[in-house]
């Protein structure tokens, strides 16, 4: 009897790995958003935020790190426990499991995770800025699950539906915000006695929710002429730049002009950048015509020059303050004991971090970009024109976020940050683009 030795078995099959990764970060997202109820229902935020709203207990901001750290640990073992082949010692399945390539990207992150959690060490708990620092890489570990399996049709449809459900959510926060502002004068996060009034969505968050809003606005508008019933999507699209107006963020609304613009650059779409020269001179001429607007513009301008002024003025460190007597040790490394109070994320990741974190947010960041524009420019080429959209709509947001964070700390802000990030890992990822184009509205309906 001749003895044959059969090859190794896998537990699962590769789709059921995507799917339970994309089912793993599309959950810890949402809960990510639901999270932040408790702000606006217990009026937590600050003291500084609102005349009604109190500093929020340490438990609430201490518990969101738990369970993402929980939920990372519980992630990564249960995608081991997929792969894991009966018989064979536990750390032999990761020495022959095969990560997807994401041009540098995975390994950029990876360090950026690991130095920034050796930087954060350095600094007392009790320390201003521990939060801050924190806050930039904490969710990283869950957005790095997406490398270890394939991406394709089902990733996306777990990642849209995930989508579909928090746009549900935010605009029935934000319904309930606003019938309780009008008939109960309940204020929100940023609103004032007699002054602005700002809406934040989930989040109450004006400047957060303001640039998330801006992701499905330009997935919407990319992939217009694949929609198979256009009228729910106008509608939708409607509501949430609605949505983005209240939010009165000067940031999301420069980020939002900047993604379109990047959208109409990468598809070579002429039209669109007609379109947004034609939706800017009418807003601009309803904002010269409606008093409102007009009162909006005169009280945000100061903070929007504030925010975007790179030298510094009143309350806002700028580049020169940072310059001012620093060491070389500082300027490669960051200086995370001392709390710079800055609107630009790229000076506080450089005054956080030093030049090594500022440098791996960047590069990652144009891996991501770059390996996005392959995939977009792949598709095209095999009539897979769904995916391309989608891709280059995913491009335009990286592009929207970059742009805005010169005036708010976006990359230190959970969880916009976090959506950032799984926007990056998609790009970089780029699909398997085969001679079969991907359609998705097809094979929704008959699945």
């Amino acid at each position: 009897m001749t003895n044959t030795i059969s090859p190794p078995i896998r537990a699962v099959e590769p789709t059921v790995i995507e799917r339970r990764v994309a089912l793993w970060v599309a959950t810890v997202f949402v809960v990510a958003n639901v999270y932040y109820f408790h702000r606006y229902a217990f009026r937590y935020n600050s003291d500084e935020t609102s005349p009604t709203y109190v500093d929020t207990p340490f438990v609430w901001q201490a518990a969101k790190y738990v369970l993402l750290f929980a939920a990372a640990a519980v992630a990564w073992m249960s995608v081991w426990w997929a792969v894991r082949t009966p018989g064979r010692r536990s750390l032999a399945v990761w020495r022959d499991f095969e990560l997807r390539p994401t041009g540098g990207f995975a390994p950029l992150t990876a360090a950026l995770v690991v130095y920034a959690a050796l930087v954060t060490v350095t600094v007392s708990r009790s320390n201003d800025n521990f939060g801050d620092l924190v806050g930039v890489w904490f969710f990283l570990p869950v957005v790095l699950l997406v490398v270890v399996a394939p991406l394709g049709r089902p990733s996306f449809v777990m990642y849209g539906w995930a989508g579909v459900g928090l746009i549900g959510y935010h605009v029935a926060f934000s319904a309930f915000q606003l019938l309780l502002f009008v008939f109960f004068d309940r204020l929100p996060a940023l609103a004032y006695r007699n002054s602005l009034t700002r809406f934040g969505g989930g989040l109450d968050d004006p400047n957060g929710f303001g640039v998330m809003v801006v992701l499905p606005l330009l997935l919407g508008a990319a992939m217009w002429s694949s929609f198979p019933k256009r009228w729910p999507v106008a509608i939708a699209l409607s509501v949430l730049a609605g949505l983005l107006f209240l939010t009165l963020s000067f940031s999301a609304a420069i980020g939002c002009i900047a993604g379109f613009v990047a959208l109409a650059a990468v598809t070579r779409h002429g039209k669109l950048l007609g379109g947004i020269a034609v939706t800017l001179v009418v807003f601009v001429a309803i904002g010269w015509v409606w008093s409102y607007t007009r009162s909006v513009i005169e009280d945000k301008m100061d903070s929007a020059l504030t925010r975007f002024d790179f030298g510094g003025s009143g309350s806002q460190a700028g580049i020169s303050d940072f310059f001012t007597d620093i060491d070389i040790v500082h300027f490669v490394f960051g200086d995370p004991g001392t709390s710079y109070r800055s609107e630009n994320s790229y000076l506080l990741l450089l005054t956080n971090f030093g030049l090594i974190g500022l440098g791996l947010v960047v590069a990652s960041a144009i891996v991501a970009f770059r390996r996005g524009f392959i995939a977009a420019r792949q598709a095209r080429a095999v009539e897979s024109v769904e995916l391309a959209r989608l891709y280059e709509g995913l491009l335009a947001f990286m592009v929207a976020f970059a742009v805005a964070s010169l005036g708010v700390p976006y990359f230190e802000v959970f969880p916009v940050n976090m959506l950032f990030w799984i926007v990056a890992v998609l790009a970089a990822m780029g699909p398997n683009v085969t001679a079969q184009p991907m359609v998705f509205w097809r094979s929704s309906r008959s699945s």
